[in-house]
């Protein structure tokens, strides 16, 4: 059968018209959007899923091509055109055309499936940006077409998550298919409007959804929800040993008012230093001890706790006993976790995941529990946080809640990324509590710094301006002269004379803007520090017990 031409239509041309004003408008703030960071890819905190819209509704209208009678029928609530072939009747050629179309939106479907869209339907906020919310909608979208061509079944489960989520959220059932729509194609609106009175039995739950999390990464797969199977993986899995309370952890509290409030012979701890420490013992090696000897260097009056089980013990003290001979004020301590999360997001969220209700991820949960140990210890206690691959250069003594910006926008001079490996701020300060807010609520083990530094750069995007917090974000120099990609650039030692007048050029900048230098520790551990590097050269200005630390690097 030949293709006959299409017709202009009318109706055609004002839906066109139609998409074209709704896209302008949706997306109307996009061009008043102050970018941080372009180079985002899905998955990446700070990307915005939402910048594209996968619909169902009338993006696959086809005009007729003759004069047959057009019928309007009603779908999962969205309008199906039925097209009519040559002589009145729907021919071949039209059901091929509506099986096409059918076939576009399953694709589309699978492909916001593959990225993420099916499962959160909120979109996120200032996540990445400077700039007020773009959107807040919801998409009611069907997995049937899915289910009808085979589609990915982990989409599926990822969406009967968050139909439970939203069961336990209202505390009703929502009914598979009432006669109207499948609740597969519910929004949250929807399943708040048609929800039947029987209460849900937590019993009958498939699995127990904290109502904390709002990132379906970390929820238990489905089929580990029992409670035998969640018992087992906290028993057996070395990842839930650290959070075993021990007869040291549950002497925490005592133990860190004693040593901040001193005795006779020493006075209080006026400036307070922190560190965390959830690795082995044995990977404490001297560039770790060479952190808290330039942190003395600095501050020969402050006292220093390291947050560790592995430190908090008899080869552990021996570690810093070079330290405390020379009466410096250092102790390493087992955290009681339920005493230092109380009555924050952060204890409701620790409990969850002790119960095996959150998935720990495929990152280190050390480092995520790092994340938030150094926030929680700020929050409650006040002070410096430090991490142990930091060098301190010159007295913390004139700063006040202040972070430190990672990377600037080289086009408007504002911060792109800031970064949580030190931190100053007052006991109980605001900012610090959203931090742990979010880190409760938006928790994913399987995104590396999603609960670090991006957490940190999310929440101050949000915050920045409103009034109650009061903090400041210090440039890059501050803490981070040299960013993680050209960090082994310190370590090198003079090639020639144009290299060694650089190497002057910047150790000066270094010491005359930088209040530390971070050495990121995942790029630059296996990197040896050559004679006549910057590192070497800090590290002659900054040591204590140079003797031995200098010959041990």
């Amino acid at each position: 059968m030949s293709r006959q031409p299409k017709e202009k239509d009318s109706k055609a041309v004002r839906l066109a018209e139609m998409n074209r004003k709704n896209r302008a408008e949706n997306f109307k703030n996009a061009s008043e959007m102050k970018p941080v960071n372009t180079s985002l890819k899905a998955g990446e905190a700070g990307y915005d899923p939402f910048s594209r819209r996968w619909t169902r509704s009338m993006n696959y209208y086809v005009s007729k091509a003759g004069g047959g009678d057009e019928t309007a029928a009603s779908t999962n609530g969205d309008a199906a055109v039925v097209l009519a072939g040559p002589g009145g009747s729907n021919g071949p050629r039209v059901t091929a055309a509506v099986e096409a179309g059918m076939v576009a939106t399953v694709a589309a479907l699978e492909a916001a499936a593959d990225a993420g869209k099916l499962v959160d339907t909120s979109a996120p906020v200032d996540q990445g940006t400077e700039s007020n919310s773009l959107h807040n909608f919801e998409l009611p979208i069907s997995l049937a077409g899915l289910q009808m061509f085979g589609g990915a079944q982990g989409a599926h489960l990822g969406f009967m998550v968050r139909k439970q989520r939203i069961e336990a959220m209202i505390g009703c059932r929502v009914a598979e298919n009432d006669g109207r729509r499948h609740a597969l194609t519910l929004t949250v609106s929807d399943y708040k409007r048609r929800r039947v009175k029987e209460e849900i039995p937590p019993s009958k739950l498939k699995i127990h959804l904290p109502l904390l999390q709002k990132s379906d990464s970390s929820v238990l797969p489905l089929n580990i929800s029992s409670t035998h199977t969640r018992r087992q993986l906290r028993e057996n899995s070395p990842k839930f040993k650290i959070l075993q309370s021990t007869a040291l952890s549950r002497r925490f509290s005592a133990r860190v008012k004693e040593f901040f409030s001193g005795d006779s012979s020493k006075s209080s701890c006026k400036v307070r230093f922190f560190m965390t420490w959830i690795s082995s013992l044995d990977s404490f090696s001297y560039r770790e001890l060479f952190t808290v000897e330039s942190l003395f260097k600095s501050h020969p009056n402050a006292c220093l706790l390291i947050v560790s089980n592995s430190m908090d013990s008899i080869r552990g003290t021996q570690l810093l006993r070079p330290f405390l001979d020379q009466g410096f004020r250092v102790t390493a301590i087992s955290p009681d976790f339920d005493y230092i999360f109380k009555n924050t997001l952060a204890e409701a969220w620790f409990d969850q995941l002790r119960k095996g209700n959150i998935d720990p991820g495929e990152v280190s949960l050390g480092q995520n529990l790092s994340n938030l140990l150094r926030l929680s210890v700020l929050y409650k206690f006040g002070g410096i946080y430090l991490d142990t691959d930091v060098i301190v250069l010159k007295s913390f003594s004139k700063l006040r809640n202040a972070i430190g910006a990672q990377t600037v926008d080289l086009e408007n001079g504002n911060w792109s990324r800031l970064n949580n490996a030190v931190m100053i701020f007052d006991k109980k300060h605001p900012l610090l509590f959203k931090f742990i807010e979010e880190f409760a609520l938006t928790f994913n083990g399987n995104k590396w710094g999603h609960n670090g530094p991006y957490l940190v750069s999310r929440v101050v995007s949000r915050v920045s301006g409103r009034p109650g917090f009061n903090f400041t974000v210090l440039p890059p120099p501050a803490f981070y002269p040299v960013d993680w990609s050209r960090i082994r650039g310190l370590f090198l030692g003079p090639k020639d004379g144009d290299h060694s007048k650089w190497l002057l050029a910047k150790l000066g900048h270094i010491r005359n803007q930088s209040f530390a230098v971070h050495l990121w520790n995942r790029q630059s551990r296996k990197l040896k520090i050559e004679e006549g590097s910057i590192i070497r050269r800090i590290m002659l200005d900054c040591c204590v017990l140079c003797n031995s630390s200098m010959t041990a690097l």
